[in-house]
């Protein structure tokens, strides 16, 4: 009989145990359906989203003042969850004015990314469930690979939609750290020449003339296309920007996206996926930031790491990514911003990486917390 209550009384524990570990955690949240406005257009690209930490400080602080917040959007799948804590974290340390940060996310993604960044992100922040229902019949790839399919790489065109109240924002995508003040590239436009255009961003500059300029991306015979652009003109690379959505409104930049989409379905008009139309749509109407705001060498072969030290915004183009094996040249400069440090061997500055030098394992987010092979 002792023995079998023994057995109960472990058994209990044990659940006890396995509760108060993958229990949810408390999280200042809000939770809307795509019935939170009465905006047509918004709820046609929004399924739901999820306010986060609105009761904080910081929080106050912004919606007392929304000028004194800088506006970040991420758009991210869960590959890229623990890019975003990092790189998220590495604006909130750097910067000198609160950030309210918005996320998009694909559909089904809703609770992984509201119980993560709520456990582990204290900025306010808005995480928006993107319906892909009306860009995806939009989507032609004539050449590329398969991500430049992804519903969710296009959901940049509806920016003004999914957040109708927003005005200025930087855009930046998750596989960045952020080195410096990112209110920095916000104010960009209050300045010349940047406050005369619609989108301020690095130019591509891939090497060579001919990879820089809009005859790589372009089908420049096309005769609308030779029409409309100088192929030898630079273009530029979508995922570190600052822009004013207003101005998108004024000008119906996600309607004229959708118009150039829905051309390339019925001939080939660019390769690749999203960054031809958008640069089709802000031809000429974008001015140059320096390369430092979106350095993307990190790619090429022989790249020295130590060039990292000087540039701003770092970001991680390439298959070698910080957060994977794959990427472990740059893991003293992405470790140093990751907030789940502790979980990565290879972060963890414990004897556990002695133990594990040459583990082939790819931990990320995703894998630790659900086995979810990516």
């Amino acid at each position: 009989m002792n023995n079998r209550w023994i057995w109960i009384s472990l058994i209990a524990c044990a659940l006890l145990f396995l509760f108060l570990i993958l229990r949810p955690p408390d999280i200042d949240y809000a939770f809307f359906s795509d019935a939170l406005t009465s905006n047509s257009q918004t709820q046609l690209v929004v399924i739901s989203r999820v306010f986060l930490n609105q009761n904080g400080p910081k929080a106050v602080k912004c919606s007392s003042n929304p000028n004194s917040c800088i506006h970040v959007v991420m758009a991210a799948n869960r590959a890229y969850l623990a890019a975003l804590l990092a790189s998220t974290n590495s604006m909130q340390v750097n910067s000198k004015r609160p950030i309210y940060l918005h996320v998009l996310i694909g559909p089904g993604d809703i609770s992984l990314f509201t119980t993560t960044i709520g456990r582990w992100i204290d900025i306010p922040v808005e995480i928006v469930e993107f319906n892909d229902a009306r860009v995806k019949p939009l989507i032609k790839v004539w050449d590329g690979l398969n991500f430049h399919a992804s519903t969710l790489n296009y959901a940049r065109f509806y920016l003004p939609d999914i957040f109708p109240n927003l005005g200025r924002i930087v855009y930046i995508d998750p596989d960045t750290i952020v080195r410096t003040d990112i209110g920095e590239l916000n104010d960009k436009l209050d300045i010349h020449p940047h406050n005369l255009h619609y989108l301020a961003a690095v130019p591509a500059n891939l090497l060579t003339f001919i990879r820089s300029s809009y005859a790589f991306i372009l089908s420049c015979k096309d005769p609308e296309i030779a029409a409309q652009v100088n192929c030898a003109d630079d273009f530029f690379n979508a995922g570190v920007f600052v822009t004013d959505l207003e101005r998108w409104r004024q000008e119906n930049i996600t309607g004229q996206s959708e118009d150039w989409l829905r051309k390339n379905t019925q001939r080939r008009i660019w390769k690749w996926g999203s960054q031809p139309p958008l640069n089709l749509v802000f031809y000429r109407r974008w001015s140059r930031l320096e390369s430092e705001w979106n350095f993307r060498d990190t790619g090429r072969a022989n790249f020295d790491p130590k060039m990292i030290e000087f540039v701003k915004i770092v970001h991680f183009t390439g298959k070698e990514k910080p957060w994977l094996v794959a990427g472990s040249k740059y893991w003293k400069w992405w470790c140093e911003y990751y907030p789940r440090k502790h979980e990565l061997w290879f972060c963890n500055p414990t004897g556990i990486q002695s133990l594990l030098p040459n583990s082939p394992l790819d931990y990320t987010i995703v894998r630790r917390a659900l086995d979810t092979s990516i």
